[in-house]
């Protein structure tokens, strides 16, 4: 019990708005997904006990391509009832956008079977460009009194950082066809934190995605479109997706 006690409250400060009933249950389903595979594969995984090639490094690079936008705006203070359609002051308008980047990682891989290995990875895109603006407007239904006066007197708001984004977590690659050059499909869970002078953010993410391998000897390359599903990203509040495209070089031994 106290393991678990700590353990919530590690998820409630890593999350921050995320809900910790829904981090934990994210996370037990997974355990329970990969514990289900391994029992499953660990037949075909005792048959090549004698192989060298079970396990494989690999190094990437590719890119982020995040591109995000939102918008919000403040009910005006003052705001006369209809039929009048009047504010004394304007609306707070609220922006932000996020850009992609280049992204650079390590992936270990074991394999359990001939078509099923577990993997676990960990990158880095240091270059997402976070730009958000504060401004003041009104609404095209709203006459609101004061505005070409308080833009005159209160300029825009523009604030701009550059975020890293750390994405770690693990999962299943299945290949779906046998010999030298193999497609495969991946699955799985992990995270990506968001640090930058203003703002940290750390968020559970569903991994899916698809590749294709070439071996030859113990040396590989894989190029891999990886789908990295955030819940309730910081930007826009909600679930979004991040799509990687990586490219990587890897040695089996």
């Amino acid at each position: 019990m106290p393991r678990l006690v700590r353990s919530v409250r590690v998820a409630n400060a890593l999350h921050g708005t995320c809900a910790v009933e829904v981090c934990v249950r994210v996370r037990t389903a997974g355990l329970l997904l990969l514990g289900f595979l391994m029992v499953v594969a660990a037949p075909a995984g005792a048959q090549s006990r004698g192989r060298s090639d079970r396990n494989e490094l690999t190094v990437f690079g590719g890119v982020s391509l995040t591109d995000l936008s939102s918008t919000s705006r403040d009910g005006p203070p003052f705001l006369l009832a209809a039929p009048f359609e009047l504010s004394i002051l304007p609306t707070i308008e609220r922006s932000a956008t996020l850009g992609g980047s280049a992204e650079f990682g390590v992936r270990y891989g074991r394999r359990l079977s001939d078509a099923l290995t577990v993997e676990g990875d960990f990158s880095v895109a240091p270059g997402h460009d976070l730009e958000e603006r504060i401004g003041f407007g009104c609404p095209p239904e709203l006459l609101c009194i004061t505005q070409p006066a308080i833009l005159v007197v209160v300029p825009d708001i523009l604030r701009t950082d550059q975020l890293v984004a750390y994405h770690y977590g693990g999962g299943v690659r299945l290949a779906l066809t046998r010999g030298s050059v193999r497609p495969s499909v991946v699955g799985g869970l992990g995270a990506v934190t968001y640090d930058g002078s203003r703002i940290r953010e750390t968020r559970l993410a569903v991994r899916v995605g698809a590749g294709i391998e070439a071996t030859v000897n113990s040396l590989s390359t894989r190029l891999e479109v990886l789908d990295v599903i955030v819940a309730d990203h910081f930007v826009t509040g909600r679930a979004e997706h991040d799509v990687h495209v990586r490219v990587g070089v890897g040695v089996r031994w």
